[in-house]
């Protein structure tokens, strides 16, 4: 619980900080799903369970990019060019940053596409979980 507790400070203060150096938005979007996304990383995914997980409400992609910066996935050099001219890391979240599965951005792609990635992993007898966020822009 302390190890949660800590990691989500982190992530807020990489969202303020990146945010307010990138003159970028979506602060809210990113601030609530920190805790989320904590015990995702910390608690859920491990060796047995794969990181299926797609973040459909991508404009609250530096809230994952941060966490994938914690957990070493992501480099400091690459997180540090969040919202630069010629970053990978875009204002959505982008396939090409190491550790995101899809791209998204206009709302409501990722709870299909990953009904999809469910459905095939069922069918291969692929007993890993698919966790999907979404948001209440989606679902209106």
């Amino acid at each position: 619980m302390k190890q949660n507790t800590k990691l989500s400070k982190k992530v807020r203060k990489h969202i303020l900080n990146l945010s307010y150096k990138a003159k970028s938005s979506h602060v809210g979007s990113c601030l609530s799903i920190v805790d989320i996304l904590t015990v995702l990383y910390n608690d859920i995914f491990n060796k047995k369970n794969k990181k299926n997980f797609i973040l459909s409400k991508g404009h609250a992609c530096l809230a994952l990019y941060s966490i994938l910066y914690e957990k070493n996935i992501l480099s400091k050099k690459d997180f540090l060019t969040f919202g630069k001219d010629n970053s990978l890391l875009m204002n959505h979240a982008s396939h090409y940053v190491s550790g995101v599965n899809f791209s998204t951005g206009s709302l409501g792609h990722g709870l299909p596409v990953a009904t999809g990635l469910a459905l095939s992993l069922k069918l291969k007898k692929d007993k890993n979980k698919v966790f999907v966020l979404i948001s209440d822009g989606e679902l209106n």
